[in-house]
C-alpha cells in the first residue's frame, strides 16, 4: 500500500518513477495485495493485467501519471516483452513516433510507480524467453 501512497509524491520531491514486483506462489495473496493498493488510487481503474502490448501499456501509463499502475500476473505477457515494458514504465516515456508527413508526434511521458505480480520474477520470466535483463531488473 505504501507504493500507492508514494506515487503522487514523486513529482513533489523530484524523484523519478520505478516499480516493484511481488513474486510468490499462486495462493500467497499477491493479487489481493494489489487490489488493496489499487483501492488507495481509486479502485479497479488502476488495476490491469500484464496481458497487453507495450503500446497499450504506454497509453495506460500516460493516463496514470503521478499515480500507481498495477499489473497482475507477469506470465500473461511474453518474457521478451516483459523486460522492455518494465524498462519503459520505469523510464517514464514511450516511443518517439513520426506522423505520415515525417514530423515527430508528441512523445507520451509520465512519472509513476508500478506494482507487478507473478509466480516468476521479472528476471526469471525474461530469462525463460532467452532475454538478458538490463539495469531495470533486479532479481
Amino acid at each position: 500500500m505504501s507504493l500507492a501512497f508514494a506515487a503522487p509524491l514523486l513529482k513533489l520531491v523530484g524523484i523519478g518513477g520505478g516499480g516493484y514486483h511481488l513474486k510468490g506462489e499462486s495462493t500467497d495473496g499477491k493479487t489481493t495485495t494489489m487490489k488493496v493498493a489499487a483501492s488507495v488510487c481509486g479502485g479497479t481503474d488502476f488495476w490491469h493485467t500484464w496481458r497487453a502490448t507495450g503500446n497499450a501499456l504506454e497509453g495506460t501509463a500516460s493516463r496514470r501519471n503521478d499515480a500507481t499502475l498495477m499489473l497482475d500476473e507477469i506470465r500473461e505477457v511474453d518474457g521478451r516483452e516483459a523486460g522492455n515494458i518494465a524498462y519503459m514504465l520505469a523510464n517514464g516515456q514511450g516511443k518517439a513516433r513520426a506522423r505520415t508527413d515525417g514530423s515527430v508526434r508528441e512523445t507520451n511521458r509520465w512519472n509513476l510507480l508500478f506494482l507487478s505480480t507473478g509466480e516468476l520474477s521479472l528476471v526469471e520470466h525474461a530469462a525463460s524467453a532467452g532475454e538478458r535483463t538490463g539495469p531495470v531488473c533486479r532479481g
